[in-house]
């Protein structure tokens, strides 16, 4: 398969360019932010791939938040890359057992500074309009 061998080839030239370093600095700012807004940072601050975050919110559905989350144009996901639909064995190894107050952001290569923000924002807006809902709606 001459077409699949180039394109890997090209995948594996154009992933040398990638500038990780910076990546992970902007990883590692945002990890700040959420933790500023009460998130809990999930699995190892130090050995983790350089564009991932996960993390749990207390009291707040990940269902919820990934829908207010893609309105905005924010795409996430819930649980693990690894995840199977019947149990996240990824996320209980490293002791998270309840996934539905979990999130995942993967980060891309050109992540800005005002793009990082605007995350933030509007995770922290999330917050305060689902904990209305739930306490206008489930209480």
């Amino acid at each position: 398969n001459v077409p699949a061998i180039a394109a890997l080839a090209k995948a594996v030239e154009l992933s040398k360019k990638i500038d990780k370093a910076k990546i992970k600095k902007t990883r590692d700012s945002l990890i700040k932010k959420l933790e500023n807004l009460g998130g809990k940072l999930n699995g190892s601050r130090e050995n983790r791939i350089y564009n991932n975050l996960h993390f749990s919110f207390d009291n707040l559905d990940a269902e919820n938040l990934i829908e207010f989350l893609s309105i905005n144009k924010i795409y996430a996901s819930i649980g693990s890359a690894c995840e199977t639909k019947k149990e996240d064995h990824i996320l209980n190894e490293i002791g998270l057992k309840n996934i539905k107050n979990s999130l995942r952001i993967s980060l891309y290569r050109t992540l800005t500074e005002k793009e990082e923000n605007y995350i933030v924002k509007k995770i922290q807006l999330a917050m305060k309009k689902l904990k209305v809902w739930v306490d206008k709606y489930l209480n």
